[in-house]
């Protein structure tokens, strides 16, 4: 028997262009070492960005950057500003596009849109040498007009990738860190490149986002014991149900089995864009409509956290974490157990989301989300000593696998450079990474499988 055609719902950015072509991509001005989308939309701080496929030929256009990816266009097609939105049918009311559906994004997407701050909907293009923006949706109601309005979003948008932190610095910082003399029986033996140090040099650009606390809370909440493609449909569902519509895109189908002919053509779906539910819109909703939904047993959390967040004051309760902050090493590690600590009030939370919420939403810089997979990058690139001592992550095995890494990467950016370092471990990376370091990772895996077999026997 033939297998059956998968069809895939992509967006595409020849179709993205269409929207809004009075608006015209701006540059952030941003080189590639300070920010790399590719390298900080899709690799688990948040869930809300979606891969655009690129079609956009236009030779006269584009940049070729042999070193680099093979090419990139700055400007979408020229539109007349009276040419209308594609028609096409909204027959689903959401659609996953198949990028969408991966497990995590890919080092070599260089577009995405999604909703944004204030009912925003935002294009994002990745160039060799720089980050593009363009608005394709602003549904803010702001009076203010047109170029302060697009200045605005651009302020917020600095502000939300944290642009005022020069990320080349702590690069150098990180790898210096990282490159300190070891020593043996108190005596210095030599240096070393140390791991973060080589990684460095071929990821560029990751950087920690600033998003919004209340979306960034109730993400996680959604996102324990769960993979990234029923994530993104957890919280597609629930933006449907409690958000606001934005706007509506076509989608194309990609049918891995259809001939060429017929192969990537307009489906007859679109896909709907949500703004994520605010707290009062969230008070509508019951346990079982949130089950309804698919959120399993964390309906229940949602729905106590957003009792006691309400009591203590909603948004602004989280928004006013961000002002424990201190000036060193030491009291940045306490300044992030102490929001860890009022995190954990809230039901569904549990110390890595605390910390995912503190680093991601927070300014909390120095917290370290730790998993088994950075307890792991943990024991076998900075102390294999854990490996005899940790068998579980109490709470105080938890602080002594992030304290690994702030004590290495002192400077209060630690949860900065631990993100590159998780980065790093994603599949979709590997092809950048030097041969030895893949060599390596994949040794430890294969030794991480027979040691859990041993433990079953």
């Amino acid at each position: 028997k033939s297998k059956k055609a998968k069809h895939k719902h992509r967006l595409r950015s020849s179709d993205l262009a269409k929207f809004s072509p009075q608006n015209p991509w701006i540059d952030l001005n941003v080189s590639k070492d300070e920010l790399r989308p590719s390298a900080t939309l899709t690799t688990g701080q948040c869930f809300n960005w979606i891969a655009v496929d690129r079609d956009d030929d236009d030779e006269e256009e584009l940049l070729i950057d042999a070193s680099n990816r093979s090419s990139f266009l700055l400007h979408p097609d020229n539109v007349e500003s009276s040419s209308p939105p594609p028609t096409v049918s909204s027959t689903p009311s959401f659609v996953t596009p198949g990028k969408a559906a991966s497990a995590w994004g890919k080092h070599d997407e260089t577009e995405w849109v999604g909703p944004f701050h204030n009912n925003v909907v935002l294009s994002i293009r990745e160039t060799p040498s720089t980050t593009l923006i363009r608005v394709l949706h602003d549904g803010s109601n702001n009076n203010n007009n047109e170029t302060s309005r697009t200045e605005q979003i651009m302020d917020d948008v600095r502000d939300y990738f944290q642009l005022s932190i020069p990320l080349k610095p702590l690069y150098e910082q990180w790898s210096a860190q990282d490159c300190a003399a070891e020593k043996k029986d108190g005596v210095t033996e030599h240096k070393r490149m140390g791991r973060l140090t080589r990684i460095a040099q071929v990821i560029p650009g990751v950087r920690i986002l600033k998003q919004d606390p209340l979306e960034c809370l109730f993400s996680f909440i959604c996102s324990s014991n769960n993979n990234i493609p029923r994530i993104t449909q957890i919280l597609s569902s629930l933006r449907e149900r409690y958000g606001k519509l934005l706007i509506e895109l076509p989608t194309y189908d990609d049918n891995d089995d259809d001939s060429e002919d017929v192969r990537n053509t307009l489906s007859t779906s679109t896909m709907k864009i949500f703004s994520f539910p605010t707290l009062e819109a969230l008070q509508d909703a019951s346990e079982s409509d949130l089950r309804e939904l698919g959120l399993g047993y964390r309906a229940n959390y949602i729905i106590e956290t957003r009792n006691l967040l309400t009591k203590k004051g909603g948004r602004d309760f989280l928004v006013s974490l961000r002002r424990i902050q201190t000036n060193n090493d030491t009291s940045h590690v306490q300044a992030a157990d102490v929001v860890q600590a009022e995190l954990l009030q809230f039901k569904g939370i549990g110390r890595k989301v605390a910390d995912c919420v503190a680093l991601f939403s927070l300014d909390q810089r120095n917290a370290i989300p730790v998993d088994v997979h950075v307890k792991n990058i943990a024991i076998r690139d900075y102390d294999d000593t854990l490996f005899t001592t940790v068998k579980s992550l109490t709470p105080s095995v938890y602080k002594r696998v992030g304290d690994v890494f702030r004590n290495r990467f002192r400077g209060g950016y630690a949860g900065w450079a631990h993100s590159l370092l998780f980065v790093a471990e994603l599949p979709s990376f590997r092809s950048v990474l030097p041969s030895d370091i893949v060599q390596e990772m994949e040794e430890w895996k294969i030794q991480e499988s027979e040691k859990k077999k041993k433990k079953l026997t």
